[in-house]
């Protein structure tokens, strides 16, 4: 991961931390975060992956973004890992890979935990789309 993108993960980091609806992305709104980000993603042509943690029942526990150069972390609204054993507290560790479209898909129909307030949404998009346009 380049310098400069990791910075910009942590800028968004830090930014979304003073947020009072800060603890309940990863409660329900963990799709919808990772949505905003990868279209930021793909806007500068940054390589990622997108992935879903899956449970037996097939249901989703957690969506993160996969980051592969020069070496392997996983980003969320909590930050960046590079131990995919952090991710437990979700389930067991059972991966899917999906696209945007697929995961644009999973989050209109909304199967998610109903704790996030959906209305934090346009806030998300401001943080991220700012600190990716400081990006370059």
């Amino acid at each position: 991961m380049r310098l400069e993108l990791y910075n910009t993960i942590i800028k968004i980091n830090k930014q979304l931390k003073q947020q009072e609806f800060y603890h309940l992305i990863n409660r329900g709104g963990c799709g919808f975060f990772a949505e905003i980000v990868a279209s930021s993603l793909i806007k500068y042509k940054i390589t990622f992956s997108i992935l879903t943690q899956i449970q037996v029942d097939a249901s989703i526990n957690h969506v993160l973004i996969q980051f592969n150069s020069p070496a392997v972390c996983w980003f969320d609204s909590s930050g960046i890992e590079i131990d995919i054993h952090e991710y437990e507290c979700y389930g067991e560790l059972n991966f899917n890979e999906v696209t945007l479209s697929e995961l644009i898909k999973i989050n209109e129909n909304d199967r998610w935990r109903p704790t996030f307030t959906r209305g934090s949404i346009p806030t998300i998009k401001q943080i991220v789309n700012k600190c990716f346009d400081d990006y370059r």
